[in-house]
């Protein structure tokens, strides 16, 4: 059976606390989960739950890669813009299951933190 998954994809070049910094990934969730919650709702009811996988990017041009390369592939996520700074600082995909996303966040040049 597939598993479920939501991957965050976090710059690592901020020089912000760690509470931001997750901060800003608990941003992006609650928004992409927001706009799919009927989805969000039946995977985190499911017994086995939902893995959240944590990747970091080099800086905001490889998060901006990131999103340019998610849209191109159709990929359903938030970018986290932060305010009044108007910088992105997170993406976060949607529920997926681990086989879809794991094809497309191979030509990201991301690296798994968690």
């Amino acid at each position: 059976m597939s598993r479920l998954i939501q991957c965050l994809i976090v710059r690592k070049d901020l020089p912000w606390p760690p509470g931001a910094l997750i901060a800003q990934a608990c941003h992006a969730s609650s928004a992409i989960n927001h706009t799919t919650i009927g989805e969000a709702r039946e995977a985190f009811g499911k017994a086995e739950g939902v893995k959240i996988s944590i990747m970091e990017v080099e800086n905001q041009e490889a998060l901006q890669d990131a999103n340019d390369k998610l849209n191109k592939y159709g990929v359903d996520f938030k970018l986290w813009t932060e305010q009044p700074e108007n910088f992105p600082t997170c993406i976060c995909l949607k529920i997926y299951l681990e086989e879809f996303v794991e094809k497309y966040l191979k030509e990201i040049n991301a690296e798994k933190v968690l």
